[in-house]
C-alpha cells in the first residue's frame, strides 16, 4: 500500500493524510468510474468490466443475472437507498431488492450519478431535460415539480443540481445560469462572470459548503455565494484535477505537475498536495466514508482516500506562548471573545492577544457570560460578586450594589438575564435601562453552594452542595439525588440516554427519569479521579475533568484511552482539575480545561482518533452455504443484512467472511461460538470462518479484533441449524408415540391372552370339577356301598376302589386347584396351604405352628409358580405325616424385601418298627420344582429335628 502522509503547511497548502485504496489485483490501479458505501459500510465500486465490492481484504462481483438483468459496460451509476440497490445506466433506472429480488424498472434518464435524499426521506433526483423525480418503495417513482421540464433551459438541458435538504429548495444548473425551484415556477438567473480566456459551457460537478457553491467546468471552476448566487472567485484553466468538500472549505487536487497553476485565493479554497497518479478523472466522484469521515477519490489509476490529519499534533506556537504563561497558576473560568482569549486564574483575570497575555484585574473570575455584541459578564469571588467588560477595551465595571459573599459559580441564560448560582444560593440578574439588577432568589432549603444549573423540560435543575434538586413549573422544590445524603454535584451535563452528574467522591453518576441511577463510573472502572469537577460534550464524547486528571468516555459511559502522544505528551494532562473551567475554543479547535497548574489544550483531532477506533468494527461481508457435494459455493453478498443466519438441513458447511473497510491495514482477528466455547480462535481476514456438521440449533458467532475488550464493539450475529426431519422434535415425538403405540399393542395383546388363558384355566377347572369330580364321587359311593355287603365276595375290591377314588378326588382337587385362574393370588395360596397343613397334620399327634408374614401384599401370582410352591409344601407336608408318628411341626412363610422363605421343621417320632427317611424321590422332585421357580432348596437334619427351607425371589 502507497502510503503517503504529508504535513505541508504554508499559503494554500492543508495538513492532511493521503493513501492509495489497497484494493486487491487488478483493481488497484484500474478506472474507477463510481464508488458507494452500503448500509454495513463495504465499498462498493464501479469499472467498465461491473460492478464489484470491497471489504478491506477481497473483492465480490455483484451478479445481475438472479434479475434477470444484466450490466451494460460503459457507464453506469448506482446508489443505495432503504435497502435497495439503484443502477442507472444511461437509458433507464433500476432499482434491486437484494433480500426478495424484486425489481423496478424505469425509463428514465438520471444525472450522472447524482441522487439525494429529500425532507420525507425520499430517493430524489433530476433528469437532463428538467424532470424531478422521486422514488420510494411505497409509491414507486413520482414526478415532482412537472412545471420545471415546461420551462425554457438555457442552454436545453439540466446538467447537474443541487437540493437543499433543510429548506427542500433544488437549484438547477446549465451553462452559467442557475434555475431556483420555486412553488410553481423555475426562476432562471444568469452567473456574473469576469472576462476569461474561455468560456464555461458544461457543467460536470456541483458541490456545496453552507455558504457557498463551487460549480466546477471541464475548464475550470466558479465560487458562488449561495445567498445572492455572486461570483465570488473564478478559474479557466484544465489543471485541476479533483475537489472535495472539507468542512466550510473546497479542497483542490491539481492535476500531476500543475500544483503551482492552481491558486485559489479565496479563504473558502484551499489546496491539497498531489495524488500519486498519472491522471485524475475530470468528473471524478467525492465520497465521505459514513463511519470515519475520510474522503474517497475516483481515478482513472485506482482509488485514494483522503483525511485531516488525526494525530494530535501540538498548539501553534502563538498559542504555545499562552499555555506557557499559565503554568504554575490555578485556572477558574475561560471564554474567547472578540478574537481574545479571557483566562480567569485564583491571581486575576488575564486577557491574551496572539502569544501575550496581560492582567486586567486582580480580581478572581469564576465565570464568564455574553450579554451583547462587545460585553460580557463576569462572576466575581469578592467585591460586589459581579461586573461587566467591554471587549473593546477590556475596561471591567464593577455592579454598584451586591455582596462579596455572592461568590457566583455558574451563569445560566434565564428569560430576559440571568440565573446565577453562588455561595449564597440563587440571584436572578437582569438589565433595565441599561442598569444591572442583582436580586435574590428562592433557593432549596440547606443546599449550601449551588455549583451548576441546567434548565429542561422538566424544570431548573440545581446541583448543590448537598446534592441535585428540580424546581418544577409551580416553584416547588424536590431532591432527585442522592436521598437523604449530602453529596456535593460539581457539575450537571444531558445526554441522550440521561442526565450526567459531577460529583464530589462517588466519580459519574448517570440518572434516569425519576432520579434512577442507571451507571456509576469510579476509578475501579477507569476514571482518573473521584472527585469530577468539570463535564464536557464534544463529538458525542463526555471529556470529565477531575482531581487525578482528564477522562473521556464514549456515549456508553466506557473510560476511552487517548493516544500517548495526547495523554503523555503533557503533565498537565494529569493535573487536578478541581474547578469548572472547561470551554471548547473553536479557534483552537481543540477544548481548554483549566487545572489547578495551568490551562491544559485538548485538540478535537485526538477525540476523532477515537472515532475512528470505535468505528472500526467487523461486518458480515459474504456468507457462503452448501452440502458435501458442493464445488464451488457462491457467495451471498447480503446474508449480513439478515438477524440471523439461517443453515438448512442440506447445508453441511457454511462459511462467513468478515471484513471492514474502516481500518484495512487490520489483518487477523479473533472469533468463537459463544454457546460452543469460551476460547477466542485467531484466523486472517482474507479467509472464511468455516463450519462443518453443525448440530441443529442457534449459537451466536462473536467476531473482533485483539483490542476490542467491549463487547459494545464486537460483531455478534445469530446462526440457527435447521434439523434434518429425523432430527425435529416432532419427528422424535411422533417416533416415540409409535414405539409407545407398538409397545402398548403388544401389552394389550398380552392381557387379552393372559384373560384368554385365564378363562380357558377357569373352564377347564370347572369341567374338571364338575364332570370328572363328580363321577369319582360317585364311584367312590358306589364302591363303599358294595363294601358294605358282609358277604359280598367283591368286598376287598370295592374298599380298594373306594380308597382310590378317594385319592384321585384329593388329586384331581390340587389340580383343579392350580389350574383355575381365580386363584392366582397369594392369599389363595396361603389359605390352600393352611388347608392342607391341618387336614393332614390332626392335632392329636402333631403340635402344629403356622406362622405367615408378607402375603397378604401379594398380587397375582404366576400359574406356575403358584402350582409348584403348593407341591413343594405339599410333598413336604405329606412326608412328615407319613413318616413321624407325632410331635411338634413349625412352618413359616415370609414374604420380605429380601425374597421368600419358606420353612418347614418337625420333630423326628418315627412309628414303632419303622426308620426315619430323609432320602427318595420326594425330595428329589422338590429340589426340581424348586429350581423351576429359580428357588434353593435345603434339607437338613440336627438336634432330632428335621427341616427343609425354600428362598426364591419375593413374590
Amino acid at each position: 500500500m502507497l502510503l503517503l502522509t504529508l504535513a505541508l503547511m504554508g499559503a494554500g497548502l492543508c495538513l492532511c493524510a493521503q493513501q492509495r485504496v489497497p484494493l486487491p489485483k487488478p483493481f488497484y490501479r484500474a478506472a474507477i468510474r463510481d464508488v458507494r458505501f452500503d448500509e454495513a459500510g463495504f465499498l462498493w465500486f464501479a469499472t467498465t468490466q461491473g460492478l464489484w465490492r470491497y471489504d478491506g481484504t477481497s473483492v465480490q462481483p455483484f451478479d445481475l443475472a438472479p434479475y434477470g438483468r444484466s450490466l451494460a459496460t460503459g457507464a453506469f451509476s448506482f446508489f443505495y437507498y432503504d435497502g435497495l440497490l439503484i443502477l442507472a445506466d444511461g437509458t433507464e433506472l433500476l432499482a434491486l431488492d437484494p433480500h426478495t429480488r424484486a425489481t423496478w424498472t424505469y425509463p428514465v434518464v438520471a444525472l450522472g450519478a447524482h441522487f439525494s435524499i429529500d425532507r420525507q426521506n425520499r430517493l430524489f433526483f433530476v433528469g437532463r431535460k428538467g424532470q424531478a423525480f422521486t422514488f420510494t418503495r411505497r409509491e414507486g417513482l413520482r414526478e415532482q415539480f412537472p412545471w420545471i421540464r415546461r420551462s425554457p433551459i438555457p442552454r436545453g438541458d439540466v446538467q447537474a443540481y443541487h437540493l437543499d435538504t433543510a429548506s427542500g429548495r433544488v437549484y438547477l444548473f446549465s451553462g452559467t445560469s442557475v434555475g431556483i425551484v420555486e412553488r410553481d415556477t423555475v426562476r432562471w438567473q444568469p452567473l456574473q462572470l469576469p472576462k476569461l480566456p474561455e468560456p464555461m459551457t458544461d457543467v460536470m460537478q456541483v458541490l456545496q459548503t453552507k455558504h457557498h457553491f463551487l460549480v466546477r467546468y471541464f475548464n475550470g471552476y466558479l465560487l458562488v455565494d449561495r445567498r445572492s448566487l455572486q461570483v465570488l472567485e473564478a478559474f479557466n484553466g484544465h489543471q485541476l484535477g479533483a475537489v472535495l468538500r472539507d468542512g466550510d472549505q473546497f479542497l483542490f487536487f491539481a492535476q500531476p505537475g500543475q500544483e503551482n497553476s492552481v491558486t485559489p485565493s479565496s479563504a473558502w479554497c484551499r489546496v491539497a498536495p498531489p495524488l500519486a497518479v498519472e491522471s485524475i478523472r475530470q468528473n471524478g466522484q467525492d465520497l465521505r466514508h459514513p463511519q470515519t469521515g475520510t474522503h474517497l477519490i475516483a481515478t482513472d489509476k485506482g482509488l485514494f482516500e483522503w483525511r485531516p490529519a488525526t494525530k494530535a499534533g501540538p498548539a501553534p506556537p502563538s498559542f504555545s506562548a499562552i499555555l506557557r504563561s499559565f503554568q504554575g497558576r490555578s485556572i477558574r473560568g475561560i471564554f474567547r471573545a472578540a478574537g481574545k482569549l479571557y483566562v480567569g486564574t485564583y491571581e486575576g483575570l488575564f486577557v491574551c492577544t496572539d502569544s501575550v497575555c496581560r492582567k486586567i484585574t486582580t480580581m478572581i473570575t469564576y465565570t464568564i457570560r455574553r450579554t451583547g455584541p462587545n460585553e460580557l459578564l463576569l462572576g466575581l469571588e469578592g467585591g460586589p460578586g459581579f461586573a461587566t467588560l467591554d471587549t473593546r477595551n477590556d475596561q471591567i465595571t464593577m455592579f454598584p450594589f451586591g455582596s462579596a459573599t455572592v461568590e457566583p459559580f455558574c451563569l445560566e441564560p434565564m428569560g430576559d438575564g440571568f440565573l446565577a448560582g453562588g455561595r449564597k444560593g440563587l440571584y436572578t440578574i437582569r438589565r433595565s435601562n441599561d442598569r444591572w439588577s442583582c436580586v435574590p432568589r428562592r433557593a432549596p432549603a440547606n443546599c449550601g453552594y449551588v455549583r451548576d444549573l441546567h434548565q429542561s423540560d422538566s424544570g431548573l435543575y440545581i446541583a448543590t452542595q448537598t446534592g441535585l434538586f428540580l424546581e418544577d413549573a409551580q416553584g416547588v422544590f424536590r431532591k432527585v439525588f442522592p436521598g437523604q445524603e449530602h453529596l456535593m454535584i460539581h457539575a450537571v451535563l444531558p445526554s441522550e440516554r440521561g442526565l450526567w452528574l459531577a460529583t464530589q467522591g462517588r466519580g459519574l453518576v448517570l440518572l434516569g427519569p425519576g432520579g434512577k441511577v442507571l451507571q456509576e463510573v469510579g476509578m475501579d472502572r477507569g476514571l482518573a479521579g473521584q472527585y469530577v469537577y468539570s463535564l464536557q460534550e464534544l463529538d458525542g464524547f463526555l471529556v470529565a475533568g477531575t482531581n487525578g486528571g482528564i477522562s473521556v468516555l464514549n456515549g456508553q459511559g466506557e473510560v476511552e484511552v487517548l493516544p500517548t502522544d495526547v495523554s503523555g505528551s503533557d503533565p498537565l494532562f494529569e493535573q487536578e482539575f478541581n474547578h469548572s473551567a472547561s470551554y471548547f475554543d473553536s479557534t483552537q479547535d481543540a477544548l481548554l480545561l483549566g487545572g489547578v497548574e495551568g490551562l491544559y489544550r485538548l485538540p478535537r483531532s485526538a477525540l476523532a482518533h477515537l472515532s475512528e477506533q470505535a468505528s472500526a468494527a467487523l461486518r458480515i461481508a459474504y456468507v457462503k452455504k452448501g452440502g458435501s457435494g458442493a464445488n464451488v459455493l457462491a457467495p451471498d453478498l447480503f446474508a449480513g443484512r439478515s438477524p440471523e443466519l439461517v443453515v438448512r438441513p442440506s447445508e453441511s458447511y457454511i462459511g462467513i467472511k468478515v471484513g471492514t473497510t474502516v481500518d484495512a491495514g487490520r489483518r487477523t482477528a479473533l472469533f468463537r461460538l459463544k454457546e460452543r466455547s469460551a476460547a477466542w480462535q485467531p484466523f486472517s481476514l482474507s479467509q472464511d470462518i468455516g463450519f462443518y456438521g453443525l448440530p441443529p440449533g442457534t449459537y451466536t458467532l462473536q467476531v473482533r479484533f485483539s483490542d476490542q475488550v467491549r463487547e459494545a464493539q464486537w460483531l455478534q450475529h445469530r446462526i440457527e441449524v435447521k434439523p434434518a426431519f429425523h432430527q425435529t422434535w416432532w419427528f422424535q415425538a411422533a417416533l416415540l408415540l409409535l414405539v409407545a403405540g407398538i409397545g402398548y399393542a403388544f401389552w394389550r395383546e398380552k392381557v387379552a391372552k393372559m384373560k384368554r388363558e385365564q378363562q380357558l384355566r377357569t373352564t377347564i377347572a370347572s369341567d374338571l370339577h364338575d364332570e370328572i369330580g363328580s363321577a369319582l364321587t360317585r364311584i367312590s359311593i358306589s364302591s363303599e356301598l358294595l363294601s358294605m355287603q358282609p358277604d359280598s365276595p367283591a368286598r376287598p375290591v370295592m374298599e380298594r376302589i373306594s380308597t382310590d377314588s378317594k385319592k384321585a378326588i384329593a388329586s384331581i382337587s390340587d389340580i383343579i386347584w392350580s389350574i383355575d385362574a381365580r386363584n392366582d393370588t397369594g392369599e389363595d395360596l396361603l389359605l390352600r396351604m393352611k388347608e392342607h397343613a391341618l387336614n393332614l397334620l390332626d392335632r392329636e399327634r402333631f403340635d402344629l405352628s403356622f406362622q405367615a408374614s408378607g402375603m397378604e401384599a401379594t398380587g397375582t401370582v404366576p400359574q406356575a409358580m403358584r402350582q409348584n410352591l403348593y407341591l413343594i409344601f405339599k410333598e413336604a407336608v405329606n412326608n412328615i405325616a407319613r413318616h413321624n408318628a407325632g410331635g411338634a411341626v413349625r412352618i413359616e412363610l415370609e414374604n420380605g424385601a429380601n425374597g421368600f422363605r419358606l420353612s418347614l421343621r418337625n420333630e423326628l417320632r418315627p412309628p414303632e418298627g419303622k426308620a426315619t427317611a430323609h432320602k427318595g424321590q420326594g425330595l428329589r422332585n422338590m429340589d426340581m420344582r424348586a429350581r423351576r421357580i429359580r428357588g434353593r432348596l435345603r434339607a437338613r437334619t440336627a438336634d432330632n429335628w428335621f427341616s427343609i427351607e425354600l428362598e426364591m425371589p419375593r413374590l
